[in-house]
């Protein structure tokens, strides 16, 4: 399933709060920096794009009439999906977990979602 955004800016907004959630739960290793552009397309393709590159070109497609925001399940399920796979993309740079990731994927989509609502 692709979440449609409201607007580019939503969906961007959505990426860095992800960004900054995932960076707040990682050990990072000396001089490491955790690389945006891959946790960014990681992040996209739980949501449903090939990469961050092709939900800003569908963003600029659409216009926020046509669509509709996804449940608060569908929301949930996508940052899981997305989280799993920027995870283990920062397993790849060598970045230590605070917990395993199965149970870290899901808590870090409904920080995510409490974020964005409060």
């Amino acid at each position: 399933m692709r979440i449609l955004f409201r607007n580019l800016g939503q969906a961007e907004f959505h990426l860095k709060t992800s960004k900054r959630i995932l960076a707040n739960n990682l050990i990072a290793p000396d001089g490491v920096r955790l690389p945006t552009q891959r946790v960014r397309n990681s992040l996209c393709q739980g949501l449903g794009y090939r990469s961050y590159d092709e939900l800003k070109l569908i963003m600029s497609w659409r216009h926020e009439y046509d669509n509709p925001f996804p449940s608060p399940d569908d929301l949930h399920r996508a940052f899981s999906k997305g989280f799993s796979l920027a995870i283990a993309v920062a397993e790849e740079y060598g970045f230590r977990l605070l917990e395993p990731s199965d149970t870290l994927a899901p808590r870090l989509a409904g920080e995510v979602l409490r974020d964005l609502r409060g």
